[in-house]
């Protein structure tokens, strides 16, 4: 029978976010006769310029949806949970209803998908990017359709309670219960959820994400600097200001420093980096802003980086990480999340999240004045644990594989 797959996401293909799904959908639309992203924001123009797949946009919560959850069982039961474990409070009541209205709104929306797509002739596998709430709208639908398939990625935000400020995520056991099959992208987040949560260990696969292999350039603009390169968004976890300290700690080594990326933060990095690199002539740098994932490969691909650095406060496994390592450049990261299963003192530097910027200065000073033939094995290393464990072909490949089950 041919197949729809439904690939629900907070905003891809609109809006700048889910970058790393770019490297997904060329392999997805192979195997699918028909692909359906279903968004939440469906805001500015489409980064999908392939006619054939379709972008649906999801409506808002309405009162009826509101109203749906209290005559929901699964609602009290949540709620019955977080009294159990000592968690229930205003903030968690909050999440819990509103995970469930939107949960109660998607889900409605996706009947109707499915009763078209049916009629149509085609089987319909629903995949959440998310386990947040349109993991929840499918596993309703799958609660009362035991023959759709369903099924649902997961990061780090949404698989460490810890992250939420409220240190829960709603309805774990639900989702854990009825989905087919959940992929963390990496090992420490099966891990978590095994002990923390009554799951059968067969629902939960790893599934890494990858990147596209780079084009070949002979023509990497060298300088004599040594080339630090860092990609995120600016937000707290991602502690951009630790990099420009642990620099401004730097004496007598000619260093530039290019950042990608922007976000809440930015005019605060920015005043930061000014005040701290005013009276250091041997550090410059560039804040080169959002771009979009073929401008960051062009990046990578026309530029000579000497190594990339990550100090993230908590992560699942960066895709920029990734990245990196497919243009042969080793990694400086903090061992957080899934990050020790990218990043090792073979392919590159990992340091504890403990590290202060003199720790990570030390750190640095002693990586740039090593021999050229300790960066050369630390290059090769690093494209190909990239080759063998994060290229987009074989990993997207894997996953499509197991949905398909």
């Amino acid at each position: 029978m041919k197949k729809t797959l439904f690939v629900l996401t907070s905003e891809f293909p609109f809006g700048v976010g889910e970058t790393f799904l770019e490297n997904e959908v060329p392999i997805l639309e192979k195997h699918f006769e028909n692909l359906i992203f279903v968004t939440q924001n469906a805001t500015g123009s489409s980064r999908i310029k392939n006619e054939k797949i379709q972008c649906i946009e999801l409506g808002k919560i309405n009162f009826l949806n509101r109203i749906q959850v209290f005559f929901s069982k699964l609602f009290y039961l949540e709620i019955f949970d977080l009294i159990k474990k000592n968690k229930f409070s205003i903030s968690t009541f909050r999440t819990s209803l509103y995970s469930l209205s939107r949960g109660f709104s998607i889900a409605n929306k996706l009947v109707e998908l499915n009763q078209k797509n049916l009629k149509n002739g085609y089987e319909s596998i629903f995949y959440s990017y998310w386990l947040d709430e349109k993991a929840i709208a499918i596993a309703l639908l799958k609660s009362k359709n035991k023959k759709l398939k369903a099924v649902s990625r997961c990061h780090g935000w949404d698989i460490y309670e810890e992250r939420q400020k409220s240190n829960y995520l709603p309805y774990r056991n639900f989702l854990f219960k009825e989905l087919d099959k959940i992929f963390p992208i990496s090992e420490s987040g099966k891990k978590y959820i095994l002990k923390n949560y009554n799951v059968l260990n067969s629902k939960i696969i790893v599934s890494r994400l990858g990147t596209r292999k780079l084009e070949n350039s002979s023509k990497k603009q060298k300088t004599s600097e040594f080339h630090i390169l860092s990609i995120s968004s600016l937000i707290p976890l991602k502690r951009v200001e630790l990099i420009i300290a642990s620099l401004s700690l730097i004496d007598n080594i000619n260093i530039h420093w290019t950042h990608i990326g922007s976000g809440p933060l930015e005019s605060e990095i920015l005043k930061l980096a000014n005040e701290k690199f005013e009276r250091k002539k041997n550090i410059t740098y560039s804040f080169n802003g959002h771009l979009s994932n073929q401008n960051v490969r062009l990046f990578l691909e026309s530029n000579q980086i000497d190594l990339f650095m990550n100090l993230s406060e908590t992560e699942g496994i960066p895709v920029s990480i990734m990245e990196a390592q497919s243009a042969k450049i080793p990694v400086l990261a903090t061992n957080v999340g899934g990050t020790s299963e990218i990043v090792n003192n073979e392919n590159g530097i990992l340091v504890s999240k403990k590290y202060n910027p003199n720790d990570i200065a030390h750190v640095l000073t002693n990586y740039i004045k090593e021999i050229e033939t300790i960066k050369t094995i630390k290059r090769n290393k690093s494209f190909s644990n990239w080759e063998n464990n994060y290229n987009a072909e074989m990993n997207f490949e894997a996953f499509i594989s197991l949905i398909n089950e």
